[in-house]
């Protein structure tokens, strides 16, 4: 898993003031035994685990049969002003949710001295009592990249793209990949 996710799940959960839930593309059998070994080192549990059968299907141009986005409201996050979503991969948020995610850089293991959950876990425990957390993630977003030396891509809390930004976006971000082979 990685670096640092436990303790600041651990945080998050001790403070008493966050609900956790956790999301993943994958199916909830695959997902199930990882979640449990997540829950007993991090000393949570989860109010929620989301799967691929919560996802819907990414219409964006050049999505692929198996893209997905993750939609907050359509699964029951009602008021997005206090949900945010940790999530790698900017295409899983739908345009009107993106302030609601906050992008991190992709992981790949092992990579031991990544600091991104060091770095995020006092700035997400201060969230808890801002209003609408939406105008804060992008702040969050930078402060993950910087904590590997990259920029943000995207930034969640600015206004979000139109759908024709967003595609174009994306479009540059496939070409830029199958540019390099990806």
């Amino acid at each position: 898993m990685r670096p640092h996710v436990h303790e600041c799940l651990r945080a998050l959960g001790a403070s008493g003031r966050f609900r956790l839930a956790i999301w993943t593309s994958g199916q909830l059998a695959n997902t199930t035994p990882t979640v449990e070994l997540l829950e007993q080192e991090a000393g949570v549990s989860f109010d929620r685990v989301l799967t691929r059968d919560d996802t819907q299907r990414a219409s964006f141009a050049g999505a692929k049969p198996w893209d997905t986005i993750k939609p907050l409201a359509a699964v029951g996050f009602k008021d997005l002003s206090s949900v945010v979503m940790v999530d790698a991969s900017p295409h899983k948020a739908r345009a009107e949710e993106r302030a609601n995610f906050l992008f991190v850089p992709p992981w790949s293991p092992p990579e031991p001295t990544d600091g991104v959950f060091a770095a995020l876990t006092q700035p997400l425990l201060d969230l808890a009592d801002v209003p609408d957390v939406r105008e804060h993630t992008a702040n969050l977003a930078r402060i993950a990249f910087n904590a590997v030396g990259e920029n943000p891509p995207i930034l969640a809390a600015e206004k979000a793209p139109s759908p024709a930004a967003a595609e174009a976006h994306q479009a540059t971000a496939r070409q830029t990949s199958a540019s390099r082979g990806e």
